[in-house]
């Protein structure tokens, strides 16, 4: 963290949600580990079924859960966290209306999301990119410029189709 910082990458975390514990507990855990910085990038929450707990709270149990948890990070950092996502989570449990105000990192891999069903500001199109130098493969993820400018993406972005080359134009 501190060594990125130092050469001028900007940094940023992400918490992988966990469906067993209340969004107050993950979120005062986050604040507890992740550094204030005013220049860091914006927290991502990381929402999904695979590799999360077999239980499963209500919609609105969740729903209620997760908010506490946003607003607490929001409240501390002093910036919107984004919410990462997969269709599947997304209809079981957010939903436009609930969470509409909210940055979506969607995770498609095998259609372009539409904006009709998520108003996506990230979309995870690939996972195993490829950057020389990088021995591993890496998500490439595509940005809605509309929502984004430019000069707002950090270094890591450089691997951007733009949105109107994805048909949003």
């Amino acid at each position: 963290w501190e060594e990125a910082r130092k050469h001028g990458i900007q940094v940023g975390a992400y918490h992988f949600y966990s469906l067993r514990y209340p969004g107050k507990m993950q979120a005062q855990n986050f604040i507890d580990t992740v550094p204030l910085a005013s220049d860091s990038l914006p927290h991502v929450v990381d929402l999904e079924f695979v590799g999360n707990s077999s239980q499963r709270p209500s919609r609105l149990d969740f729903q209620s859960d997760l908010l506490e948890y946003l607003d607490m990070i929001e409240n501390y950092y002093g910036k919107r966290p984004i919410i990462y996502t997969t269709y599947e989570f997304y209809d079981e449990y957010l939903g436009r209306l609930a969470f509409g105000n909210y940055p979506i990192w969607i995770r498609s891999l095998f259609h372009e999301p539409k904006n009709s069903i998520i108003n996506w500001t990230y979309w995870q199109y690939k996972n195993r990119g490829h950057i020389d130098g990088i021995n591993h493969g890496l998500d490439v993820v595509a940005v809605d410029l509309e929502h984004v400018p430019v000069k707002r993406l950090p270094l890591v972005a450089q691997v951007v189709e733009r949105h109107h080359h994805l048909g949003r134009a």
